[in-house]
């Protein structure tokens, strides 16, 4: 089914006026699934705006013919068909409210297009009988049909019945962005003739680089701004092709060649792969860099100065024997309390027995070491380096004896 753009955006529909008032919160509880029997209507499957601009399509090409109930069954097929290949179309032209192909995807979004298109007419021309049934017997026509299109019926009967009581209070003839689009057959002319010339334009050099095609438009831009009455609509449209060919010659500048590694890459190889050797890579990178243009050196050295205090610190750690008493006395502190085990639900004499059992230290030593003191500095520094050895297996407990060394 070709379609009218009547609306670019669900911003359009706070203008909407008249029966279409309505509408819209009706075709909400199909969004929202606040309806019975029917299944959800998807906004990735059939957007609000399409279903609008469908039933405006609807209409408008009932509105305008003699006897439009016989195209309706033309309507109905038009839209449920799905060709083979989807056409093929210029998004600058869709944007510029003219015409695109649509189908529905699933068979009830027929009967919601439909039914809203019911209620619509019937409040605006409920003279239209004929054309109206026609409607109702295409999108009703099997049981399944039924419970969607029976919603927008209730609704049309709910609210005329107020139209009838308190007419006063809406105007349904009141003009809104449909009919305003509408207004202008001369607009919608030009804009008719300009995706025409545009496309007439695009077939002269199939295939024709970027360089070519900005020449051929900035041509034709010339000679139309030069006519005595131009064509606003395809003076856009020309304008929004030079600028899509010129994207092209500028992305295709910042292509990255090929072969080419970004400093990131080779940062995150050296910190994840290689940091025995992340001097001499890093070293190497900086006098790359500093031959072409030097924007990245700041961060190559911290990224260096980062990596080297990783390294010294693994190498301190890695030079020494084994932790102290002191240091041991924390370990097995921290890691029993994690444990849910501290000095007062358990006897200190049977951490000292237990903690001599396994390092060999001497238990009167070790039973002094218990007595912690948390203000003394050589225990601050002796905290800092048990949660760095904690750090890998057991982080939660690394940073509780983080916290607790800082707040000392």
């Amino acid at each position: 089914m070709r379609v009218q753009n009547f609306y670019k955006s669900k911003s359009d529909f706070g203008e909407l006026k008249g029966a279409r008032q309505f509408l819209i919160p009706i075709l909400s509880k199909f969004y929202q699934y606040d309806t019975e029997d029917t299944d959800r209507l998807k906004e990735n499957s059939l957007p609000l705006t399409t279903l609008m601009n469908c039933v405006e399509t609807i209409l408008d090409t009932l509105y305008n013919q003699d006897y439009p109930e016989l195209s309706v069954n033309e309507i109905w097929d038009s839209l449920k068909h799905v060709s083979g290949k989807p056409d093929s179309e210029s998004p600058q032209i869709r944007f510029f409210d003219l015409t695109y192909e649509y189908h529905v995807n699933r068979w009830y979004e027929a009967t919601i297009i439909f039914g809203a298109a019911y209620f619509v007419m019937a409040l605006e021309r409920p003279e239209m009988k004929d054309c109206l049934n026609a409607i109702k017997n295409r999108a009703s026509c099997c049981a399944d049909s039924i419970p969607y299109f029976i919603i927008f019926e209730e609704e049309y009967e709910s609210i005329h019945k107020r139209l009838l009581e308190h007419p006063e209070q809406y105007n349904l003839g009141k003009k809104g962005i449909r009919d305003s689009v509408l207004e202008s057959r001369d607009e919608k002319i030009l804009m008719n003739k300009a995706s025409f010339l545009l496309n007439a334009l695009r077939t002269q050099q199939p295939g024709a680089p970027p360089e070519v095609l900005i020449y051929i438009y900035e041509n034709e831009l010339r000679k139309e701004e030069q006519k005595e009455s131009p064509n606003p609509y395809y003076l856009e449209l020309l304008e929004l092709q030079l600028r899509a060919e010129r994207s092209k010659i500028d992305l295709e500048s910042r292509k990255i060649p090929e072969g080419y590694v970004s400093v990131d890459a080779i940062l995150d190889a050296t910190e994840s792969y290689f940091k025995d050797d992340a001097e001499r890579i890093l070293n190497a990178l900086t006098y790359v860099v500093a031959q072409n243009n030097g924007t990245e050196l700041e961060r190559i050295e911290a990224k260096k100065k980062a990596l080297m205090q990783f390294s010294s610190y693994h190498k301190s750690l890695d030079s020494k024997i084994g932790m102290t008493a002191g240091q041991q006395a924390l370990f097995f502190y921290y890691l029993f309390n994690s444990l849910g085990l501290n000095f007062h639900n358990s006897d200190k004499a049977a951490w000292v027995r237990l903690i001599h059992s396994v390092t060999g230290k001497n238990p009167d030593n070790l039973r002094d070491r218990l007595n912690f003191r948390f203000e003394d500095l050589q225990t601050r520094k002796d905290l800092r380096y048990v949660a760095g050895c904690l750090k890998e297996l057991f982080p939660s407990i690394s940073s509780q004896i983080d916290r607790d060394s800082s707040s000392q």
